[in-house]
């Protein structure tokens, strides 16, 4: 009888991976920020997501090559170690981008409690109980299995893309009223500089992509499935943003966009006038659900790689026999998620969220570049990998640089404090004396 642990099952083929990476990218953010997009550029809201999809490219095609070269899950972690031998800045940045999952899945659980409030009444004693249900019920799906998880996702997404097609496709005898070039704010001001800030803004809107690297390996020929999955999402989240950029701003005048709270039932409203809108409400419930499970997902693997790498307690990396999901690590990440969106904790995360995500990205990029000019080898030296030029992740960092340039001090001190926990966190568990 084998004595070997158990390991990850690679299930996940192209076409499941590509509807992953849609899925956590087309969450409910659309819902809302398309409004918040209009506000800056006016009729120009599809070019900014256009624009935006450019910016996010190079970026993508990092991570599309990195996870080609060292398919782990705990994706940024390894390529950091990889990259620079640095097991403490691998185990920080681990540790920040488990943070941000935990910051998206508490802020998300929020989101679903207000969607659900808007289907049904529900007595204010009852949202954290709404909460925890949600996250362990989303918690125990994860851990039950990968095939269960997708069929949950292609579901979600499958409902959130058709929504989103449904009002593009209403919305086409009006586009002849959009002035898709013109990026002048509804307020007034320069289209040059409106246009930039918008840019920026929408960019967040395509975030999510790199969640694809850390289920690595649970992929069929991570080598090639990855950056076909990384590049088809982005491919398809670009076509869907643009057109419902375009067609927003063709039904309702962007100044009304920027003024509603949800400036998609603003659109469905005046594309059928009378009638309810409660269908979209409850997409937007299905774009939540799928958020926070794949945000589950990804902070479990995570948890899971840098326990397999020696970052975190070994015992994290256990993986049930019979679900072949890391269980341990995937309950961790509730008891996490629920904590966070239980306390006062969330605040804190969720004003250092994009700070980390954008700081991740630049070390990304520039991990890639480290990693061949050292030539570093792959994971599996006899398999081709994505390769690009070094001027594609020259160019990702360059625009996560600026990003990352725009917050407020209170969001960088955040970040800052929480990255020192996480070194702290390392000094203090590699100081202790090891278990007998």
């Amino acid at each position: 009888m084998s004595t070997e642990e158990p390991t990850l099952v690679r299930r996940l083929r192209t076409p499941t991976l590509t509807l992953y990476g849609v899925g956590v990218i087309v969450g409910a953010g659309i819902f809302v920020l398309v409004g918040e997009v209009a506000r800056e550029a006016g009729d120009g809201v599809g070019l900014a997501f256009l624009l935006a999809a450019l910016a996010a490219l190079p970026t993508g095609l990092s991570y599309a090559s990195l996870a080609s070269r060292h398919p782990r899950s705990a994706g940024e972690a390894v390529f950091l170690e990889r990259a620079f031998g640095r097991p403490w800045l691998a185990f920080v940045v681990g540790y920040l981008v488990l943070a941000s999952g935990v910051s998206s899945t508490a802020a998300v659980s929020h989101g679903f409690v207000r969607y659900l409030g808007t289907l049904v009444a529900l007595p204010s004693w009852s949202v954290p109980v709404v909460i925890v249900l949600f996250v362990a019920g989303l918690s125990a799906i994860a851990a039950r299995g990968m095939g269960e998880s997708m069929v949950v996702n292609v579901a979600c997404t499958i409902a959130s893309v058709v929504a989103l097609v449904v009002i593009v496709v209403a919305s086409l005898p009006r586009w002849e009223s959009v002035a898709i070039l013109d990026a002048t704010p509804p307020e007034g001001g320069a289209a040059g500089a409106a246009l930039l800030s918008a840019v920026a803004l929408a960019f967040y809107a395509f975030i999510g992509f790199e969640d694809v690297c850390n289920v690595a390996e649970e992929v069929e020929r991570p080598q090639r499935t990855i950056p076909r999955a990384i590049l088809l999402t982005l491919v398809v989240v670009s076509a869907l943003y643009f057109t419902v950029g375009v067609s927003v701003v063709a039904v309702v005048e962007p100044a009304a966009l920027a003024a509603s709270e949800a400036p998609l039932v603003r659109v469905a409203e005046g594309l059928w006038p009378g009638s309810s809108t409660w269908w979209l409400s409850a997409v937007a419930l299905l774009a939540v659900t799928n958020t926070a499970l794949v945000n589950l997902i990804m902070g479990s693997r995570i948890v899971y790689g840098m326990a397999r790498q020696g970052w975190l307690p070994r015992g994290l990396a256990a993986v049930s026999p019979r679900r072949r999901t890391p269980v341990r690590a995937s309950w961790l990440v509730f008891g996490l998620a629920t904590l966070a969106a239980l306390t006062g904790f969330l605040r804190v995360l969720a004003e250092a969220t994009n700070v980390i995500l954008l700081t991740v990205f630049f070390a990304v990029n520039v991990s890639l570049v480290a990693i061949r000019w050292r030539r570093v080898p792959p994971d599996e030296a006899d398999v081709p990998v994505f390769d690009v030029p070094t001027l594609v992740p020259l160019a990702g960092a360059a625009i996560t640089a600026y990003l990352v340039a725009q917050f407020s001090a209170g969001a960088y001190l955040r970040a800052g404090l929480l990255a020192a926990s996480g070194a702290l966190l390392y000094l203090v568990a590699h100081r202790l004396p090891a278990p007998k």
